[in-house]
């Protein structure tokens, strides 16, 4: 898994999930094989993540470990790689003991042309990751009251909804519940301010809410303000 050939094969081809048993033993007795890193994540947050699994904290590998990931080695003996249909779950290939980088991308691409001819192509991995960034930043957009710009953003990285697969359409789909509940709950919460307060803020909300559905009410809570 550190080998650099497979790690730039690995970023276009694969999704690896691991199954690590005893690290909690390992951090109790601080072994240098379970040390942490702190680094900041997408939010922008402190994180400490696991030295030898960089970009995985403690947690996500317990949870991993807690996953169906566990149960593919039915062998008791370890290291046990094996390649799984990411429709059905199912085992496809088993590697028992150790192997070389290049043997585990030739039965990845054998893997791969089987689940080509039984289900078509996959999504381009920069798909996916232009995908769910664009997510993250419409979500960020929408924090700070900019429900348009947020919208107009999943649009942009996903024209055609209609022609992704159904786990994406759901993801979008998502997004866009969330983005409205935000604008809802903005609202919702000017027509409780001060008169004075809220007509001003119904104005800017109106400015970043065009396309939520909600336009129509807040000009009609505008006008009760200036009739009252």
């Amino acid at each position: 898994m550190q080998n650099k050939k497979y790690i730039k094969f690995a970023r276009k081809n694969t999704v690896e999930v691991l199954s690590l048993s005893r690290l909690d033993e390992g951090v109790r007795e601080g072994s240098p094989k379970a040390a942490k890193y702190k680094k900041k994540d997408a939010d922008g947050d402190m994180v400490e993540y696991m030295v030898e699994w960089p970009s995985l904290t403690y947690e996500q590998i317990m949870q991993l470990n807690r996953s169906k990931a566990a149960t593919y080695n039915k062998t008791g003996r370890i290291p046990y790689t094996c390649l799984v249909n990411p429709h059905t779950e199912e085992e496809m290939h088993a590697i028992k003991g150790g192997y070389s980088a290049s043997s585990l991308m030739d039965a990845v691409t054998e893997a791969q042309k089987k689940l080509t001819k039984e289900y078509g192509r996959g999504m381009k991995r920069k798909t996916v990751a232009r995908i769910n960034a664009g997510i993250m930043a419409s979500s960020r957009l929408a924090a700070k009251d900019d429900w348009d710009g947020a919208l107009k953003l999943l649009t942009k990285v996903a024209p055609k909804v209609q022609d992704l697969p159904e786990a994406f359409q759901e993801k979008i789909q998502e997004a866009r519940e969330n983005i409205m509940k935000s604008a809802r709950s903005r609202l919702d919460a000017i027509k409780e301010m001060d008169p004075k307060e809220a007509k001003r803020a119904v104005s800017r909300f109106m400015g970043k809410a065009r396309n939520t559905g909600l336009l129509k009410e807040a000009r009609e809570f505008l006008m009760s303000l200036k009739e009252s």
